[in-house]
Parts: structure tokens; sequence; C-alpha cells
């Protein structure tokens, strides 16, 4: 199995770019609906630049982030996963990915099958998430 089908089954290319507040409701949706746990920690930089004396003050969401992980209730997976912008897009302070852990010159069959199952389930419940909202 190449490298691309590696990526390919271990990134989740979000419909549509998500906000930090609506990140936040996508991980209660997938640990409601594996049921499982998600640890995460949020990063956002943020820009507050005096203006011209007309402008005042001009705030800029910068760069976000998110590190999480997740465990399945039912499996016992557990796997670590990051949700970025896209790396290609010019506003940064948006969600557009969920790209789980990988281990370089891996191939799929070295990776438990349960996680492997995991990374299938959550981009399943991230499609359900999607068609409901």
């Amino acid at each position: 199995m190449s490298i691309d089908q590696i990526i390919e089954e271990t990134t989740i290319k979000l419909p549509k770019p998500l906000s930090l507040e609506e990140t936040e409701k996508l991980m209660e949706y997938l640990a409601k609906q594996l049921p499982g746990d998600v640890n995460y920690n949020i990063s956002a930089n943020k820009s507050i630049i005096h203006g011209a004396e007309d402008e005042g003050l001009l705030k800029f969401d910068g760069t976000v982030g998110v590190k999480a992980n997740i465990k399945s209730h039912s499996s016992g997976a557990y796997e670590h996963f990051s949700c970025e912008p896209d790396e290609f897009a010019r506003d940064t302070s948006r969600i557009s990915v969920i790209k789980f852990m990988t281990v370089p010159g891996w191939e799929l069959f070295e990776y438990r099958k349960e996680v492997v199952g995991l990374w299938r389930e959550v981009r399943n419940l991230v499609t359900q998430y999607f068609n409901q909202i």
C-alpha cells in the first residue's frame, strides 16, 4: 500500500470548514455517537492591532488547531488525531481536516485492526454529522 493510500485512510476532509465552536460540537457528537471519550486541546492565535485613529482596535482570528485523542468504549481502540485548517486555505481560522496519527514507513496491515476500524467509524460519523446539520 502506498503512502497516498495511508494518507487517504487517515485523513478526513470536512465538507465545510468549521469554527472552533462548531468543531467542539463535532467532538461532542463523536463522543456521544461512538460512544467513547474525546479529550482535546485547542490552540488559537488571535491579534489585536491598534489601527489608524478613526479605526480604533482591530481584532483578527489567526491559525487554529486541535490536538486530540479518542477512545471507543465498544472496541477499546484508542488513537490520537489533530484537526487543522486546510494547508492551502487563505483562512486558517477554521478547521477543514481531521488527521489521525501515522507511523512513517508503516503499511496499513501494521496498524491494529481496532485502530483502523476506529478511523473508519469516525469517518462515517463525520459524514452523518454533516448530513444532519
